[in-house]
């Protein structure tokens, strides 16, 4: 999802709608799993930030619900190969909705949407 130099990967992806794992290890937090990837021409730091949309709820991103937000130094990552740099996590939300992530770079800033289902 996305089309700037910083794009995700969430769960099973159907056009901006994805499925939130249900239990997860952190109860009463939802899922939804992410892999977040830089293409190989852009090696520079980016930000990502969450909410949700709509109505207040919380978010946290990460590998575990609690991290806000998330922060990737330029170079590479423990994950890179072929020069994408890739950072696994989550998106941990308690309940279904829309939701909204900002991804901010040296020179781009984007906006990508998802609806978060059972």
């Amino acid at each position: 999802m996305g089309t700037g130099p910083v794009r995700v990967l969430a769960g099973s992806n159907r056009r901006g709608v994805a499925d939130l794992i249900n239990p997860t290890s952190a109860p009463p937090w939802l899922a939804l799993k992410t892999l977040w990837f830089s293409l190989p021409a852009y090696q520079g730091p980016f930000i990502i930030r969450a909410t949700r949309l709509g109505r207040p709820g919380p978010v946290a991103l990460g590998e575990s619900a609690g991290r806000m937000p998330l922060v990737i130094p330029p170079g590479p990552t423990l994950n890179s190969f072929f020069g994408y740099r890739t950072v696994p996590g989550g998106l941990w939300v308690r309940s279904p909705g829309c939701y909204a992530w900002q991804v901010d770079g040296l020179g781009f800033s984007e906006i990508i949407v998802v609806r978060a289902m059972r």
